[in-house]
């Protein structure tokens, strides 16, 4: 590159080179061929910048061919103007004559197509490594600016395509647009592999972590009366009985009359049994005792019958240690023929065995109930040696089968029946039958 500096006296006062190295005046006194040094026919163009003493551009000459030399007319704009001689390849010097200001003079240059191709390739492959070492996304858009801006080589080279002849324009603007699609191709490149490396760093920098955390829970348990109650059934259905349910509100045929419970029975009073404002006057009430689930099954099942009756029932007593108004009674009942007591016995000792451990003993103690016929209430032992009642048993009473259309020559059953609560009571040794229902957690989590 050349710098020539415009005076009053002379056309050049001196040239530079970009290392600022001073070449000498002898160079401008011979601003023609001679001082080109070398064979004008083996060039083919030349760019000319002007600019001001402060750098700023006044304007940009480009040379036009002429039998392999390049000529232009140039008229000095004013004094002080610095003239650039752009020169792509080889590092040939190319002094330009530049008249004094206000007049004229042949500005007279050449350059190869050939050595502006290689350079641009050289060029490109030096920008292709620095993409490929580029570390961030500013890097990257400067190398971009450099190589493909409005001030780029390959748009300068791109402007001087029209001083070229058709041929070698051609040529040389497909080469220039393979290198520009090489280029934009390697800066997409660089930006796609560092925009990824950001996103993730930036993913890193800003994640959240959504997932909900949760103190650990408390989780409860079931009731001490829901985990015997499935605990006697487990235990009646691997003895090869079914479960059945049935209403809480009963009718007097279901709670007292089908069980040969007669008018003036106790139990049929007000004293004993909640009945409710439905219907006739005390034909309507809250069931005593789950028996009515027994009538029920035997009203619609022909036998052999083997069931259980688990369930809730009310009666008017007093809550104290041994006694709720509202409980849960289990029942049971087996209709086939040629059952004896010597069957009921056997159930309720295997039952007692599974529910309390071998330990536990069992008796049958005479009784009375309406609804069997022979009636018994049935004990267990304690460790101390005493006994406890459990429950009432006894063989189906005749009357009872009757009423359900099932006949008593034929078929022959035994049921019994015991609170489930006060099983749970005995089973884990609590004073008061009341802790069942008081709901104090503190009690019901040590079971």
């Amino acid at each position: 590159m050349i710098v020539w500096v415009l005076t009053d006296e002379i056309g050049c006062e001196r040239a530079e080179r970009p290392d600022r190295s001073l070449v000498g005046p002898d160079v401008v006194e011979h601003p023609t061929h001679e001082a080109v040094g070398h064979s004008l026919a083996a060039h083919r163009r030349v760019c000319l910048d002007v600019r001001d003493s402060q750098g700023r551009p006044v304007k940009q000459i480009v040379g036009h061919r002429d039998d392999a030399v390049v000529d232009h007319q140039l008229v000095a704009p004013a004094v002080g103007i610095v003239a650039y001689m752009k020169v792509n390849g080889g590092g040939v010097r190319h002094p330009v004559s530049v008249p004094q200001k206000g007049r004229a003079s042949r500005l007279t240059s050449a350059y190869p197509v050939a050595s502006m191709i290689d350079e641009l390739e050289a060029g490109a492959a030096e920008a292709e490594k620095r993409l490929e070492a580029a570390v961030n996304l500013d890097e990257v858009r400067a190398i971009d600016a450099e190589i493909l801006g409005k001030k780029s080589a390959l748009t300068a080279a791109k402007k001087q395509l029209g001083g070229l002849e058709p041929d070698e324009r051609r040529a040389a603007g497909m080469a220039i647009n393979e290198l520009r699609a090489r280029l934009e191709a390697a800066v997409a490149e660089a930006d796609t592999r560092l925009a990824a490396g950001v996103r993730a760093a930036q993913y890193d920098a800003e994640r959240l972590d959504l997932s909900e955390r949760l103190s650990k829970i408390q989780r409860g348990s079931l009731h001490l009366t829901t985990q015997a109650r499935d605990r006697l059934e487990d235990v009646f259905v691997g003895m090869g009985f079914t479960i059945a349910e049935g209403p809480e509100v009963e009718t007097a045929w279901y709670n007292f009359e089908a069980l040969n419970i007669p008018e003036w029975h106790p139990a049929r009073g007000s004293f004993d049994t909640i009945f409710v404002d439905l219907g006739e006057p005390e034909e309507v009430m809250l069931r005593s005792h789950t028996s009515p689930v027994q009538i029920r099954t035997m009203e619609n099942t022909e036998p052999p019958i083997y069931i259980v009756a688990p369930g809730r029932t009310f009666r008017t007593d007093t809550a104290d240690a041994t006694h709720l108004p509202a409980f849960n009674q289990i029942e049971g009942l087996v209709i086939d023929r040629g059952i004896t007591l010597g069957d009921l016995a056997g159930t309720i000792d295997e039952f007692v065995r599974s529910f309390f451990g071998g330990e536990v003993k069992t008796r049958l103690r005479p009784s009375y109930f309406p609804f069997t016929e022979p009636s018994a209430e049935f004990d267990i032992s304690r460790p101390d040696g005493s006994w406890l009642e459990l429950g009432g048993c006894g063989m189906v009473h005749p009357n009872v089968l009757r009423n359900c259309g099932i006949d008593p020559e034929v078929w022959q059953g035994f049921a019994f029946g015991f609170g489930i609560d006060r099983l749970a009571a005995m089973r884990y040794q609590l004073d008061d039958i009341r802790e069942l229902v008081n709901s104090d957690v503190r009690f019901l989590r040590q079971f």
